[in-house]
This record gives structure tokens, sequence and C-alpha cells, in this order.
């Protein structure tokens, strides 16, 4: 049932001819105000020349196979290859797939077989989180067996041969765990007798050349129970009820390699015998210390750790199985890394590692050598950027870590264009990277401005918990506070002063906004949650955790004093508001920025609100490389309007003298 007193709640339903009317008319109101810029058509090169170089990610190695995504320069979207032996010639097993209606399905490399005969290759469907997955032959991609169920849906997963897959389905009342063949026949009942109440809220993992399947249930109070299940018996074993703490697993042997907060806000790692599990006698691998664990990864005798060790920065090390630091990595510089590849039993794992000022670089770490082996090209090189990490005091005293980046021949002062950004939620550690945004700004003469905002993980669990759930409100107040900062020290000011945000930080500059509409000049808004007492209704409804549940009475009046939509007033001056979001959005659903778009257009008149809204566009996933260009051109040059710059022919953002 639609509230009595929302006025705008039609526009939840995206498929209704008045929504669809509605949306039509944005986009004619989007096109006609961006169209008028007058440097759009050198925009748009800048941002063609940057975003269509080619682009790989980290090769995942199997029997001596490499497989990877690769987008070359003519390319809309990327295609899986493999290559036989790390130089070996390159050979396309997956490639982007159209239904000739408009719409694009983009492959993603899952996995392969220990031998490097098989991977498993999932399809998006444009920018939704589902995938259409199937196995195919490496060596010339033939499909093998039928299209699998979504294992994104987590009940199914897998097995390390890629010859068929664990599911869990519920069949004439009872939970049956099952291994069928890659044509969907049930090859063997494993178990008939597991104990969860909602199948939905499982998760399954095999582990290879191991008769063991990791199986984890999610419970609606936030406590999750791990169980190690004998395949040959069909017995679980329950060795772990947690409530409040994350957890990853890899493997080493017969040992469950965990990295876990459990007891160390900070992150350790812990190791469990397969045979004997029980999380009290764990051992403690690797003990909690000063800087806060990202991620972890394994290969067969090896334990991989990401650490956070500044707010902006990674470093990687490498441990045996018992602890004993072996050797240390190393990097180009401050930055992050991300997107690690390897698998169980692996002889060696690759990863991405990447500045604000520094394009990704592939690495390949294998029996003790770490090397580069790519460095993409650019016909825009960049130049120099110096970046200053310093420390702001929040409204309640408490230090706040801010990283401001520049081109060094630029000098900060109130004139300077700046675009400010955090994230700030689940405990995610946003270290810097290469992004296109960050790149173009840095290049045409921007500061760029990264606060890393209580919510996040930058400073571990305990940074996160002081501003998650009822405490929400003190990450939108250490935003507000990093942008009075900025102008009260000369830095910048409000006429140059730009936010962007996306996903929960979406949610945390539509907050920002709305409480502090005098300090900024610009406002881009994509893919958030803005109408926090119906985000539980909607795809979003799994981040009850993080913000809270409308449906309790104290939640309900902590969502309700910050929630954006609800905090818009009639009658306010609104900064020019972008709200960037699609149909195909299924993490944040964009009923958020349609309703947000309308309330802030009904508010006053004057006020400039757009929308750029795309069927196609989702969540994550890669958009075609056209639309792509469109949505940065578009954030440009909203931006550059609304802080009344013009670009000239060097690339430098200059004053409208207009």
């Amino acid at each position: 049932m639609l509230p009595r007193d929302d006025v705008f709640a039609w526009l939840e339903d995206a498929d209704s001819p008045e929504t669809q009317r509605w949306i039509q008319h944005q986009d004619e109101v989007l096109a006609k105000d961006l169209g008028a810029y007058a440097d759009r058509s050198r925009v748009r090169k800048l941002a063609s020349a940057l975003l269509s170089w080619p682009a790989v990610d980290p090769p995942l190695e199997a029997g001596g196979e490499y497989g990877m995504s690769l987008r070359c320069k003519a390319d809309a979207i990327g295609s899986i290859y493999v290559r036989t032996g790390i130089n070996g010639a390159y050979r396309r097993i997956a490639l982007p797939e159209s239904s000739g209606d408009g719409c694009f399905q983009s492959p993603h490399l899952l996995t392969m077989s220990l031998d490097g005969t098989r991977a498993a290759v999932g399809l998006r469907n444009e920018g939704r989180d589902g995938l259409t997955i199937r196995v195919v032959d490496t060596r010339d991609g033939t499909p093998l067996g039928n299209y699998l169920p979504d294992f994104t849906t987590s009940r199914a997963c897998l097995n390390h041969d890629l010859n068929g897959y664990y599911i869990i389905q519920r069949l004439r009342g009872t939970n049956i765990l099952s291994f069928c063949g890659l044509d969907g026949t049930i090859e063997r009942t494993i178990s008939q007798s597991l104990p969860i109440a909602d199948i939905a809220q499982v998760s399954l993992r095999a582990f290879a050349q191991t008769d063991y399947l990791l199986i984890t249930i999610a419970h609606t109070n936030q406590s999750r129970d791990y169980y190690l299940l004998d395949l040959d018996t069909g017995l679980p074993r329950r060795f772990w009820t947690e409530c409040s703490n994350s957890a990853s697993f890899r493997r080493i042997e017969q040992n469950l390699i965990i990295l876990t907060d459990r007891d160390a806000p900070k992150g350790q790692v812990l190791s469990m015998s397969v045979e004997e599990p029980d999380i009290t006698v764990a051992v403690t691998a690797i003990p909690e210390c000063d800087y806060p664990i990202k991620t972890i990864a394994t290969t067969r005798n090896d334990i991989v750790v990401v650490y956070v060790i500044s707010p902006w920065s990674n470093a990687i090390k490498v441990f045996s199985p018992t602890g004993q630091l072996l050797r240390q990595p190393s990097v180009p510089g401050q930055g992050t890394i991300g997107n690690i590849k390897t698998r169980d039993l692996g002889d060696e794992l690759a990863y991405e590692f990447s500045s604000i000022g520094q394009r990704p670089r592939i690495y390949r770490y294998a029996r003790g050598t770490n090397s580069c082996i790519y460095y993409p090209p650019s016909p825009l090189p960049m130049p120099d950027i110096h970046v200053e990490t310093l420390w702001f005091p929040a409204m309640d005293g408490t230090t706040i870590p801010i990283s401001i980046s520049r081109r060094q021949d630029v000098t900060l002062s109130p004139e300077v264009p700046t675009l400010l950004t955090a994230y700030g939620g689940f405990g995610v550690s946003e270290t810097l990277r290469f992004t296109n945004r960050s790149a173009l700004w840095l290049m045409m003469g921007g500061s760029y401005v990264h606060v890393g905002i209580r919510g996040g993980g930058e400073l571990g669990r305990k940074w996160h918990e002081q501003g998650a759930l009822h405490n929400k409100q003190r990450s939108i107040e250490d935003f507000v506070a990093a942008a009075e900062w900025l102008i009260s020290t000369g830095r910048t000011s409000p006429k140059r002063l730009a936010i962007i945000g996306g996903s929960n930080a979406g949610l945390l500059v539509g907050a920002a906004l709305t409480q502090r509409p005098d300090l900024f000049a610009a406002v881009v808004c994509t893919g958030p949650l803005l109408d926090m007492l119906r985000y539980h209704l909607f795809p979003g409804k799994e981040y009850v955790f993080e913000y809270g549940s409308p449906e309790d009475s104290v939640d309900r009046e902590v969502l309700e004093r910050y929630s954006p939509y609800h905090r818009v007033q009639d009658g306010v001056k609104y900064p020019p508001v972008l709200l960037v979001s699609g149909g195909a959005d299924t993490r944040c659903d964009p009923m958020h920025a349609r309703k947000m778009t309308a309330r802030l257009q009904a508010a006053e008149a004057q006020n400039r609100i757009l929308l750029d809204y795309r069927p196609q566009r989702g969540h994550a996933g890669p958009l075609p490389m056209d639309m792509r260009i469109d949505s940065i051109t578009n954030q440009f040059c909203f931006i550059l309007s609304a802080l009344q710059l013009r670009v000239t022919s060097s690339q430098m953002m200059v004053p409208d003298a207009t």
C-alpha cells in the first residue's frame, strides 16, 4: 500500500505509463540543459580519449592457462580471453551478447577448473547483478552443458573441476542438498537434514580437493551460523555462531584460513582444521596489528594479506601458513591493491594496483617473485599529481583524515574548482585509486578531495561502528565538517565546491544537500538510497543491518531525522543537483532517484534539478563504451556549468567570462 502523505509515491512504480512519461520528460529536460553547455564537445572528446583505451583485468591461472577479461580499444564491452602460458597467444572464449533490441549482456570470468580446461562464464544482463552462467571449453569457448542457476543467489556453487554443481533446493517441504551435472540432472543426493529455515539466506562454498562444503546461514538478527558439511556422510557440523563480526574463508591443505574481526577490531587471521572444526580451538596465524586488514588470499603454501597502512594506501605481505612473514612485495607508491585473482591450490596470484595519479598496473606474484606484467598506455598522459594527507576536527572534536590531490602546478585557493567525495559506510576502506572521474578532474586543474569519514573502515571496525545505524548522522556531519574546513582554510569556496557520491555515498551527498545547501555549488548523486522510510520495501532491503529498520520505532525515528527525501523543504533554493540512476539497478532501487528528483523540482521553481536515467544502467557492471562516455560527459558538463567554468583548448578549467 502506498503512503497517503507521499505525493510522489506513484513514481515507485517504474512500469506505469505515468512514470514512463515522466522519465521521458526528464530525458528531454536533461538533453536540453546539458546540450547547451558551450564546451560539451571538448569535454566529450577528453572523456572519450580517457575511457576508450584498452583495459585488462588481472589473469586467473589454472593448469598453466590464464583467463582474463580484456577490452580492446575498439570494443564497446570487454570479452573473456585465455592464454596458454603468461605470454601465450590470446584466444577469445566469450564475447558480449545482444538481444537485438538494444539490450546487451557482458561476460565475466568467474573461475576455471583446476586443470585449466574449463571456465565458468557469467553473462550480466545490462547492469543487473544477476548472472546467467555457463561452463565453456577454454580451447575455443564451446559450451559444456546447459545454462546454470544464478549462483549469485548463493544457494549453489560449482565444484572445482567444473563438471557439476552443488545446490540446495526445498522439495516437498525438505531442504535437499544435491550434486548436479552441467545438464541439470541430479547425480547424487548428499543431505536431507540441513538445519535451514529459509534457503534464501544460505550460501555455499566448495574447496578444491577436499571432502567438505562450507555452508553459511544468515539470520534476521544479523547472526550467522557456519557449518562444514562432510560430502561423504552428508552430515553438517556447526563450528561457529557469530553475531556482528565479519569473516571470509580460504583454504591451505586441510586447514580453513579465516579472516575475522572477532576479538580483533582491525582483523586477524585464524587457522582451523577441517577435520576438527571448532572456532574456539582455532590457532591465531596472523594476529591483529596497528593496520586494519583489508582482505586475504591464499596460494598453495602462502597467505597473502592486504593491509590498510594509512587511510589512503594499501600494502601487501606474504606469510607462511603458520604466520611467519616471508616477504613484502613492493608497489610503486601509495595506492590501492585490489581485484586479486587466485584459486585453491594455486601457485600464483595476480592483482591490480593503482593510485590517484597512476593508471592500474597488473602484478603477478609467483613463487616468491612479484612483477608488473601490464601497464596500460594512454593517449592522455597523467600530469604529476601532488597528494596531501591532513587531519581536520569533526563537530565532536574527533580528527578525520582528508586527502587532497591536485596537479603539481596548481596552488590551492578559494578559486580552485574542488570535487569532494567520501563513502563512509559498511566498513569499506576507500583507499586512493585511479578512476576516470578523478583523472579527468585532476587533468583539468581541479582539486580532488576524499574524506575518510566515520562509517567506513579506514581505521578499523570501531571507525565503522561510529558511523553506522543510529550513528549515521555522524557520517553526514563529518562530511559537512570537511566542506566547512576546506572553505575556512582557503582551499576552496562554496561557489567552486561540488560534491559527488554513489550508493551509500549517494545517501551521504543527498543528506549533505538537504542539511547544508548553502555549502555547495553542485551535487552529483548516483545510484542512491534517499527515501529511508521505505527503502526496506525495495531492492536494498538487505542493508537493514547498516541503517536500521523503518519497522522498528527507534530506528525509524533516527532514519526520519536524516532521510534526504523527507528533509526537502518547500521554498528552499537548493544548489544544482544531478541525480544518476537506471532501470537495471538491483541494489539501490531507482525509485529513490525518481522521487528525489520530483520532490526537489517541486520545492522551488528556480531549482536546477536534473535526472540522468537510462534503462540499461545498473548499480555495477559495465555499460557499453558510448554510454559510459555520455555519462561522464553529462556529469562534467553539469559540474562545470554549475561552477560557472569553461574548458580551454589546453584542457584547463577557467571561470566563465560571460
